[in-house]
């Protein structure tokens, strides 16, 4: 505690769908913080959200804030939803979750809870091609520098890449959906074959909404 109060280092926290919720965090701490908000093009959360959607209120290891239901657990994204959530296919409740947090921070940036340099937002695609504007940046938000071992880090990210889909072949991204790119693909059909997979296992309805957040995202950040 005496280092932390001496050297005053950057406290850097990761956290999942804070943004759109982050009105009390800026009440409280004003400029004093910057909330890094990384996008990214929804067919590629598609899958792995899937997997992961059984087990809200199942998994004793899962730590997301649920709420009953009828007597059924349910996560707290789904408040205002719970009927259809418990109804969805796991790829549809994947879809109306990322309408959900899409919609919330678009609803605080537009309500001026979070603006200016408090907020700043990083398009995965953007930056996993072309790092260094984003990371010019944060020098200047957070007034420090890189340095060889921030260079080290992106490296062995694999940053910058050639496509969006390069990452790294560990077991844990294999077994929550990542795949390499197919050889002589390109970025569009890497795109295309995500829809299809999607179009396979949700409703006409949730696909609507699926090519809708596809399509503002593509406008917005490619």
């Amino acid at each position: 505690i005496d280092r932390v109060s001496a050297e005053r280092p950057i406290l850097n926290l990761t956290m999942h769908n804070v943004s759109g919720f982050s009105a009390p965090i800026y009440q409280a701490l004003g400029s004093r913080v910057l909330i890094v908000h990384v996008v990214r093009h929804p067919l590629y959360m598609i899958r792995q959200q899937a997997l992961y959607s059984d087990r809200y209120g199942t998994d004793v290891r899962d730590f997301s804030i649920c709420f009953s239901h009828n007597g059924v657990s349910v996560p707290w994204f789904s408040l205002g939803w719970e009927d259809q959530f418990l109804r969805s296919t796991p790829i549809e409740k994947s879809i109306y979750m990322i309408y959900y947090l899409t919609r919330r921070i678009e609803e605080m940036v537009e309500s001026g809870d979070g603006s200016g340099s408090s907020l700043m937002v990083v398009p995965f695609e953007q930056y996993v091609i072309d790092p260094w504007p984003f990371m010019h940046r944060l020098e200047t938000l957070l007034d420090t520098k890189m340095d060889s071992q921030t260079r080290k880090t992106m490296k062995k990210q694999r940053v910058p890449r050639k496509m969006y889909a390069e990452g790294i072949g560990l077991k844990i991204y294999r077994d929550n959906a990542w795949q390499p790119p197919r050889k002589g693909a390109d970025e569009r059909s890497e795109l295309d074959e995500r829809r299809d997979f999607a179009a396979a296992n949700a409703s006409s309805e949730a696909m609507e909404i699926l090519d809708q957040l596809s399509a503002r995202y593509e406008e917005k950040y490619l």
